[in-house]
C-alpha cells in the first residue's frame, strides 16, 4: 500500500477496499492537479486571456490571443475599474507566493493562490503590495457565504475588497465602474455577468467574482452584513485546474471493476458538470445536483436520488454526510475523500474515510482510515486494486491452511475410528507438520503477486464469508484427495512393514501432499503453468526448506540430536526409506496437483458450464 502512496491507519480498510462499490471524491487536488491558474479576467468592458502556468508569476494579459503592449497596460492601469480589480486580486487573499530553490510555490488555499498570482503578474510582489496597503480587518471565507472580504487602506482611504462565488453577490452589488466613474449597476449588466459566468463555467473553470467599495466615515468595519453590502462589481476571473492525466484511466478502471465514482465539489453547477463530463464520470443527459436542491430533500428522497447522480455541486460538509448515509442505506460500500476539519464526520461515517496527505488537516487525518500521501485519485484506485490482491492472497492462505488441517483431522478419524488402524501420525509428527512443514509455504502465499486482473471483477459482497462457498468446496475436494492418497499409502505400508515404517511413509506422503497443494493454492482459477512456475520465488524457497527438513527427519533418522542422547528417528518416530519408497511417495502426493490442474482446465474450458437458451 505504501508503494502506492496510501498509508493505512486502520487494518479493516484493507479488507473493505475490496468491497468498495462507490468512491465519493473531491475535485480540487484529487481529480485535478491542484495547480490553479487564472485563464480569463472578465471586466465589464473586455475579457482578457492570461498567459503563464502554475504559481510562477510570469505572464501577460491577452486580448484576442494577442499580448497587450506596455502602452495598453499603462492605459489600463489608469482605469479605475481595472485598478480596483487588480488590487482586489493582490490584497484579498491569505496566500504566500515565493520562489524556493528556483521553483515557484504557493502556501495557502489554491483559489486564493491563483488570484494572488494574477495580482502578482499585474501589480508585482503581492507581499510588498500588501505592506504598502495595510490590512484593517478580515471576514474569513466560509462555506455558507462562499466568499472572503478584507478591509485595507488604499489610496488614503479604507476600502472593502471581496471575492468569492459569483452567485453569492447577485443581491449585494449595486454599482459598477464605467468610464472611470462609479455608477449604478443595471439589470442588463447583471445578465451579461451571468452569461459570462456560464460561459467560463462551461469551459470547466472555477469562476470567482471581484467586488469592492469605499468604507464610509464612521462605518462599523466589524459588521459583516453591512460591510459586504452595496458593493461595486469589478469583474470575474476564470480559474482552470486541469485534470490529472492519470485520472482518466483510473476512472475507466473503476467502471470496469464495478465501482461508481461520484464527484462532490464546492464548485458551481456548470463547472462541476463540465469536468464530470470531461472525465466520463457522468453523461451530458444526467444533470448535476446542487447543494440548494439537496437541502430541500428529506432522507427518503435523498436515498432515491443519490444512486443515479454522479456529480454534486455547491455541497456543504453536512450534505457530504447525508450523501454517504443515503448511499449506505442503499447497501453501498462507500469510500469518501476529504481534507477539511468539517469533513471529519463524513470521513468517520464512510466505510473507508480517505484523507489527503498534502492538503488534509490533522483532524481529517485522525478521522480517516487511509491517508493519501499525494492527494491523487489514481492512487485510490491503485489502493483498491492492492486491497483486492491482498484479500485474494488471504483467501489462498486460508484455503491452504484449512485444507491441511481438514485433511489431518480426517486422516486420523478415518484411520482410527472407521478402519480401526493404528494412529497414522504421532503427536510430534503432527506438530512438525503444522509448524515447520506447513508454516513456511503458507507464509509464502502471502507474497504472491497479482496475476489475473482483479479489477475486471465486480466488488466482493461485504457479507461474503471467509472462506466462501467456493473456498469450502475446494478445501474438501483437495482434502479428500490428500486423505485418500495418504490412507492408501499407510494401509499398504502397514500391510508390508512395521508401524514405524508405515508412519514414516504416512508422514512423508502427507508433507509432500502439502507442498504440491501450496502450488495449487496460488490461484483458485489459473493453472500454475499459466502463472509461471518460478514467478513466486518465496514459495520455492519454502518448498526447498520444508523438503530439506523432511529429508533430515527421515533419511537422517539415525542422526543424534546435538546436546542430547536422542536421535532424530526416536524423537519423530521415523525410519529411513529407500528409493522405491520415495518414488511411491512423490507419485502419490503429486495426484493432488494433477487433480487440481485438471479441475482448473475443465473450468477454463467451460466444459460443465450451464448454458441457458431463451425460446422465442
Amino acid at each position: 500500500m505504501a508503494r502506492h502512496k496510501a498509508i493505512i491507519r486502520r487494518m479493516k480498510a484493507v479488507e473493505t477496499l475490496g468491497s468498495t462499490t462507490v468512491i465519493c471524491t473531491d475535485k480540487t487536488g484529487t481529480l485535478t492537479k491542484n495547480q490553479m491558474t487564472v485563464r480569463e479576467l472578465m471586466l465589464p468592458e473586455d475579457t482578457f486571456g492570461i498567459s503563464g502556468e502554475g504559481f510562477k508569476p510570469v505572464g501577460k494579459l491577452m486580448l484576442n490571443d494577442t499580448e497587450l503592449s506596455d502602452e495598453r497596460m499603462s492605459e489600463l492601469q489608469r482605469d479605475l475599474g481595472f485598478r480596483l480589480a487588480a488590487t482586489c486580486l493582490s490584497l484579498c487573499h491569505n496566500s504566500q507566493i515565493a520562489e524556493v530553490d528556483e521553483q515557484w510555490s504557493a502556501i495557502g488555499d489554491p483559489t486564493d493562490s491563483a488570484c494572488a498570482v494574477l495580482g502578482y503578474k499585474i501589480n508585482g510582489d503581492v507581499a510588498k503590495f500588501a505592506q504598502r496597503h495595510p490590512r484593517k480587518h478580515e471576514f474569513f471565507f466560509n462555506t455558507d457565504r462562499k466568499r472572503m472580504s478584507v478591509i485595507h487602506e488604499y489610496e488614503g482611504e479604507d476600502w472593502v475588497f471581496s471575492k468569492g462565488g459569483a452567485g453569492g453577490y447577485k443581491d449585494l452589488v449595486k454599482w459598477k465602474v464605467s468610464n472611470g466613474e462609479i455608477v449604478p449597476i443595471e439589470e442588463g449588466d447583471i445578465n451579461d455577468a451571468t452569461n459570462a459566468n456560464r460561459t467560463m463555467a462551461s469551459k470547466a473553470m472555477r469562476v470567482i467574482a471581484l467586488c469592492a467599495r469605499r468604507v464610509e466615515d464612521g462605518e462599523d468595519i466589524h459588521d459583516m452584513e453591512s460591510v459586504e453590502d452595496n458593493l461595486i462589481f469589478l469583474g470575474m476571473v476564470g480559474i482552470m485546474d486541469p485534470p490529472r492525466a492519470e485520472v482518466y484511466d483510473a476512472i475507466k478502471r473503476c467502471q470496469k471493476a464495478g465501482i461508481r465514482v461520484k464527484m462532490i465539489t464546492g464548485d458551481q453547477h456548470m463547472t462541476a458538470q463540465s469536468i464530470g463530463e470531461d472525465l466520463n464520470i457522468t453523461k451530458p443527459h444526467i444533470d448535476a445536483i446542487g447543494g440548494e436542491r439537496l437541502e430541500q430533500l428529506d432522507d427518503e428522497a435523498m436515498r432515491d436520488i443519490v444512486g443515479g447522480t454522479a456529480i454534486f455541486s455547491r455541497v456543504t460538509p453536512e450534505q457530504k454526510m447525508r450523501i454517504v448515509t443515503a448511499l449506505q442505506d442503499e447497501g453501498e460500500v462507500v469510500a469518501m475523500t476529504g481534507d477539511g476539519v468539517n469533513d471529519a464526520p463524513a470521513l468517520s461515517r464512510a466505510n473507508i474515510g480517505i484523507s489527503m496527505g498534502i492538503s488534509g488537516t490533522d483532524v481529517a487525518k485522525d478521522a480517516s482510515d487511509m491517508v493519501l500521501q499525494d492527494d491523487n485519485f489514481a492512487n485510490i484506485v491503485n489502493a483498491v486494486e492492492e486491497g483486492r490482491k491482498i484479500y485474494a492472497n488471504i483467501r489462498n492462505f486460508v484455503r491452504y491452511q484449512v485444507s491441511t488441517n481438514v485433511a489431518a483431522v480426517a486422516l486420523l478419524l478415518l484411520a482410527k475410528v472407521v478402519f480401526d488402524m493404528p494412529l497414522p501420525l504421532t503427536a510430534t509428527q503432527i506438530l512438525v507438520i503444522n509448524i515447520l512443514m506447513d508454516g513456511p509455504p503458507a507464509v509464502a502465499l502471502g507474497v504472491e503477486r497479482m496475476h489475473s486482473n482483479v479489477m475486471d471483477r465486480p466488488p466482493r459482497p461485504v457479507t461474503e464469508p471467509l472462506p466462501n462457498l467456493m473456498d469450502l468446496a475446494l478445501i474438501f475436494y483437495l482434502g479428500a484427495v490428500m486423505v485418500t492418497g495418504t490412507l492408501v499409502v499407510y494401509y499398504i505400508a502397514l500391510s508390508n512393514g512395521t508401524e514405524e515404517y508405515a508412519r514414516t511413509m504416512c508422514f512423508s506422503v502427507f508433507i509432500l501432499f502439502q507442498l504440491f497443494n501450496v502450488m495449487n493454492c496460488r490461484s483458485s482459477e489459473d493453472s500454475v503453468f499459466k502463472l509461471g512456475l518460478f514467478t513466486n520465488r518465496a514459495i520455492y524457497l519454502a518448498i526447498f526448506f520444508s523438503t530439506s527438513l523432511l529429508l533430515i527427519s527421515v533419511q537422517g533418522s539415525m542422526w543424534t540430536i546435538p546436546l542430547t542422547s536422542f536421535n532424530v528417528g526416536e524423537l519423530l518416530s521415523t525410519t529411513t526409506l529407500d528409493r522405491a519408497d520415495w518414488f511411491v511417495i512423490v507419485l502419490v502426493s503429486s495426484t493432488v496437483f494433477m487433480a487440481e490442474e485438471f479441475r482448473k482446465l475443465i473450468q477454463s474450458k467451460g466444459i460443465f458450464r450451464v448454458r441457458t437458451s431463451r425460446r422465442t
